[in-house]
Formats: C-alpha cells, sequence, structure tokens
C-alpha cells in the first residue's frame, strides 16, 4: 500500500511541474503557421493540426507568436526590397554653398540670355525680310521722304495756282456781267429819258375839220387866226426856255 501511494505522489508531482516547451517544435510549428500556403486557412483547423502532432497549448501559442514575428519581419523586408528596387541610384543631393548657388544663377542668366539673342538674331535675319519684305537704309528712306515732300509742295502750288486762275476767271464774268447790266440799265435810262423829252416838246393836237364860213366872218376870223399865231408863237418860246432850264 505504501509503494501504491508512493507512485500516485510521484505522478501528482509530475502532472503538477511544467513541461518546457520543445523548441524544435515551436520553430516548425512556426514555419509551418508563416508558410504561404497554411496562412490564409482558418485559425481552428491549424491549432487542430498541431495538437494532432503532439504540441501542446503552450507550445501553440509560442509557435503563433514566432510565426506572427516572422510573418512582420516577411511583409518588412519585402517592402525594403520593393523601395530598393525603385529607387536604386537615389543618393542624397549634396548641400550646396552659397557661392555655388550664385554661379548657377549666373549660368542660368547666360543661357537665356544667349537663347534670346539667338532667337532674335534668328527673327530679324530670316523671319523679318520673309514676312516684311527687305528694309531700306536710314538714307535711302530720307531721300525717298524728301522725294516725297517736294512732289507733294509742288502739287499743292499747282493746285493753288489753278484755284486763282479759276477764281479769277469767275470774279472777270460776274465783272463783265456787271458792267454790261450796268451798261443796258444806263441804256435803259437814256432811252427813258429821250421819250419823256419828247412827249413835253411834242404835246398832242387835235386837228379840226374845216368848215364853210359866209363871207360876212372872214374878216373876224383873219383877226382871230392873226391873234393865235401870236399866242403860239409865245408858248413856243416859253416851252423852249422850260427845256433849257431843265436840262
Amino acid at each position: 500500500m505504501s509503494n501504491s501511494e508512493e507512485v500516485k505522489e510521484e505522478s501528482v508531482i509530475d502532472s503538477n511541474i511544467p513541461i518546457p516547451p520543445r523548441e524544435d517544435l515551436v520553430k516548425t510549428a512556426a514555419r509551418f503557421l508563416s508558410s504561404q500556403n497554411v496562412l490564409h486557412s482558418p485559425m481552428e483547423s491549424k491549432v487542430a493540426f498541431l495538437k494532432k502532432k503532439g504540441l501542446s497549448d503552450a507550445e501553440i501559442d509560442l509557435a503563433v507568436k514566432q510565426s506572427q514575428v516572422i510573418i512582420q519581419s516577411r511583409s518588412f523586408e519585402h517592402s525594403k526590397n520593393q523601395t530598393t528596387v525603385l529607387q536604386p541610384y537615389m543618393t542624397p543631393w549634396p548641400v550646396q554653398s552659397r557661392w555655388s548657388k550664385y554661379r548657377d544663377v549666373v549660368d542660368t542668366i547666360a543661357i537665356i540670355g544667349a537663347l534670346s539673342y539667338a532667337v532674335y538674331w534668328f527673327y530679324k535675319k530670316y523671319l523679318a525680310p520673309f514676312l516684311f519684305g527687305s528694309k531700306k537704309s536710314l538714307d535711302t528712306r530720307i531721300s525717298d521722304l524728301d522725294q516725297l515732300i517736294t512732289t507733294s509742295v509742288s502739287d499743292i502750288k499747282l493746285d493753288v495756282v489753278k484755284i486763282k486762275e479759276e477764281v479769277m476767271k469767275a470774279s472777270e464774268k460776274k465783272i463783265d456781267s456787271l458792267n454790261r447790266q450796268l451798261e443796258e440799265l444806263k441804256n435803259e435810262l437814256a432811252s427813258l429819258k429821250k421819250i419823256l423829252l419828247n412827249r413835253k416838246q411834242f404835246p398832242s393836237t387835235t386837228v379840226a375839220t374845216p368848215l364853210s364860213i359866209p363871207a360876212w366872218q372872214m374878216a373876224s376870223s383873219e383877226e382871230k387866226e392873226v391873234e393865235e399865231e401870236g399866242v403860239g408863237s409865245g408858248t413856243n418860246g416859253s416851252d423852249s426856255s422850260l427845256e433849257m432850264i431843265k436840262e
């Protein structure tokens, strides 16, 4: 009885003593869990498979943790390899001094100036004559301008002379027409004056028809005729004196 009790106590003691994990099995299980073929399978099936292989729960937990570390390190290495592949020749940019910056600016300005001058020279040499024709020199342009001015001045002088001649002709025509009108008016006035004078010098007289006079009245009629002749000569003299006074 004592021996059996001792065996039971030893078994109880052995069960209470923690068994250290087996590193080889844990590493093998971690590689198994981190493999690409088993990575996306459910965790329950993977744990059941490891238990069938004789791993304890503690060993399975260690294997899971190590597999996670392996997966993380693998992803980090993969991303690092990608960055090195994408940027294989990236080198750190050297720090430039102030003098080198000024030199770069001066070089850039010189290059831009040279390019702009080349473009201007090409435009002036080839494009401008092709588009607008060749330009004359300054002396030829000045001589052409002088010639144009002289021709325009001569044309203006000719136009002024023509205008003067036309004005003189028009004024002469007007003067001639006025003189003619004045002469005609004078002639009309003179003719009218003559008509008026003739009417005053020679008044219209009524002609009486001769009648038969008896003999006993002849003496008295002759005396009357003598008196009438004297009166007529007096009136004629007065009319002539009046005309002389009017003239």
